[in-house]
């Protein structure tokens, strides 16, 4: 009876061939290496649908791809006899040389101007208490508690420490009352930063066209306001100084038909921005020139 049960039946040549051309047309579709074949997991879950079946070696099946491959490029090749235009069009490639990865930038701005004694000495207490707070469980059980109470949100921890909820007997993890009105300043003061570098970071929308209105909506928040720590109001300056120098490449607006600015000419095509109003009326028309110019192939 066990004889019988564990009979192993065998695989006709027609039921072979059909599976391993669905292997053959999994790993095609799919684009798994050819190496697939040789996967102890993958062999075990062939054998349950067909216990009898052979799975062919990953140099036979090399053979069979290459014969589709040949088929279906000369499929393409009678097609593309028959077509008068072909447009091709890709996604996957960036030209550093020419689009700089400004979210990146906007950090370097950052950090350029947080290099103040000042504000370096009381980030490095916020730290201290930060790490306080991660290394000890019962502290850390006690802040939980004190911002049930205090019903502030508990993930505040990251960006904010409130003097009032430091452990007792840790005073000296505490910062003085200066030191906490210069973070909460600097924290004002890195916000735009903050919103900026989130909507770089998008991969739901466009960006690049976005450039030069973001450029100067940061420059308009930033010259808008000003902060009575004067290490903040130093790092304020600074990263407004860094950002005029850094963004240099969206905020010039020369725009030359041989070498036109390409951040400038994505937005205006941008439905978003397309009436500019991040620029002069000369500066808008002459982008729209630019663009005229290039639509009719440079014949102005």
């Amino acid at each position: 009876m066990d004889t019988h049960v564990n009979r192993v039946f065998s695989c006709s040549s027609q039921q072979s061939k059909m599976l391993t051309d669905s292997i053959l047309n999994m790993i095609i579709t799919d684009m798994r290496p050819v190496s697939v074949v040789e996967d102890k997991g993958f062999q075990k879950m062939v054998a349950s649908f067909n216990a009898g079946y052979k799975l062919p070696s990953r140099a036979h099946v090399m053979k069979p791809i290459e014969q589709k491959y040949e088929v279906v490029k000369e499929k393409i090749k009678e097609v593309l006899k028959e077509t008068n235009n072909v447009a091709l069009t890709t996604d996957v490639w960036t030209s550093i040389a020419r689009v700089i990865p400004r979210s990146h930038t906007l950090q370097l701005v950052v950090h350029h101007a947080l290099k103040n004694q000042t504000i370096s000495k009381c980030s490095a207490g916020a730290r201290n208490i930060v790490e306080h707070f991660k290394k000890s469980e019962l502290a850390c059980s006690k802040l939980k508690l004190k911002q049930q109470q205090m019903e502030t949100a508990q993930n505040m921890l990251v960006e904010d420490v409130n003097p009032m909820v430091i452990q007792k007997g840790k005073h000296h993890l505490d910062l003085k009352p200066e030191q906490w009105h210069l973070l909460d300043e600097l924290k004002q003061a890195l916000e735009p930063f903050v919103l900026a570098t989130d909507f770089m970071s998008g991969e739901q929308y466009v960006t690049v066209s976005s450039l030069p209105p973001l450029e100067r909506g940061l420059q308009k928040t930033m010259n808008s306001v000003t902060f009575d720590m004067a290490a903040v109001q130093a790092f304020h300056n600074s990263a407004i100084e860094q950002l005029n120098n850094k963004w240099e490449g969206v905020k010039n607006l020369k725009t030359d038909s041989s070498e036109p600015n390409i951040v400038l000419i994505a937005s205006a095509l941008d439905p978003r921005f397309r009436r500019m109003k991040f620029l002069s009326t000369e500066e808008m028309l002459n982008v729209q020139r630019i663009n005229t110019d290039t639509c009719s192939g440079g014949q102005g």
